[in-house]
């Protein structure tokens, strides 16, 4: 998993500043969601500018990103955001999600803000589901696994796949 670089936060002024250095992969991955969702870099900055109480983000050529606040909860909050933005889902890796939307043929699960898959009805669980709601309820949190991403970037997730693979690491404990 790509992570990005955070470095400790520095108190100077009043004001906390956190830093964290991009990649140009990570400014392409911005852009294209910004592309997909048909807004401009600029918009998605400052609507995570906005959602974190004004923080003041900089971001400079070399690919740092400085976040500042008086606060330190704003500027996690803001260096989450940026993180999740750039975040992808890995194969065959388990998460836990909070489940969004249900329909006859399954669920949709958000992995993180940004970011969900579909929970086909025959993968919540072992045994034989007849509805979803028997199972989950809109706003569960569940662990999942992702076990497919189309060309399209669709992703395939599995309930059953991820509590298997947990009774199969507690066995082995």
């Amino acid at each position: 998993m790509k992570k990005l670089k955070i470095e400790k936060p520095q108190k100077s002024n009043d004001t906390v500043t956190r830093t964290i250095r991009m990649s140009g992969k990570t400014f392409d991955k911005i852009n294209e969601l910004s592309e997909k969702n048909e807004i401009s870099f600029n918009s998605v900055i400052n609507q995570i500018i906005e959602a974190n109480n004004d923080v003041k983000i900089d971001i400079e050529q070399d690919g740092r990103v400085y976040v500042m606040h008086q606060e330190i909860q704003y500027v996690n909050s803001a260096i989450k955001q940026i993180e999740n933005l750039v975040r992808e889902v890995e194969l065959n890796q388990i998460y836990t999600g909070t489940v969004k939307r249900i329909e006859a043929y399954g669920v949709f699960v958000e992995l993180w803000p940004g970011t969900e898959g579909l929970c086909h009805i025959s993968k919540l669980s072992k045994e034989r589901v007849a509805k979803c709601e028997d199972v989950v309820s809109v706003g569960d949190s569940i662990i999942v696994k992702c076990i497919k991403i189309n060309d399209k970037g669709q992703i395939d997730l599995s309930r059953k796949d991820a509590l298997i693979d947990a009774e199969n690491r507690n066995k082995q404990q």
